[in-house]
């Protein structure tokens, strides 16, 4: 984990600007799991780029690769088929979450209810 950080601080950017798109849902096993925004735009392209440039040596090239933001996790759902219509909010979680070699890392910030 420490080489990846130490490699990735090699990534240089200006600000730049992204454009939200669609929302979509990943699925695990046919069940809702996580609610995105996908981010569009050149400086996100360039970003993702130095990125793979940097851990080429150690780390295979993310072949599905799609710029996001995480919205929102689903715990639980009482209707697969009807998630999509609507959801009730319980309670939020602001969570800071970085993705390891062969595993998601989240560290809870703060629960909201």
């Amino acid at each position: 984990m420490e080489k990846m950080k130490k490699m990735l601080s090699e990534v240089k950017f200006s600000k730049f600007e992204a454009e939200m798109g669609e929302i979509g849902i990943f699925h695990f096993c046919g069940t809702p799991e996580i609610i995105w925004v996908k981010i569009n735009g050149r400086g996100m392209l360039k970003l993702q780029q130095q990125v793979d440039k940097v851990l080429e040596e150690d780390f295979q090239k993310e072949s599905r690769f799609m710029s996001h933001v995480t919205i929102a996790c689903v715990k639980h759902t009482l209707d697969k088929n009807g998630f999509e219509e609507y959801v009730i909010v319980k309670d939020i979680s602001l969570s800071l979450s970085t993705q390891g070699v062969n595993e998601e890392l989240s560290t809870s910030l703060t629960i909201i209810r």
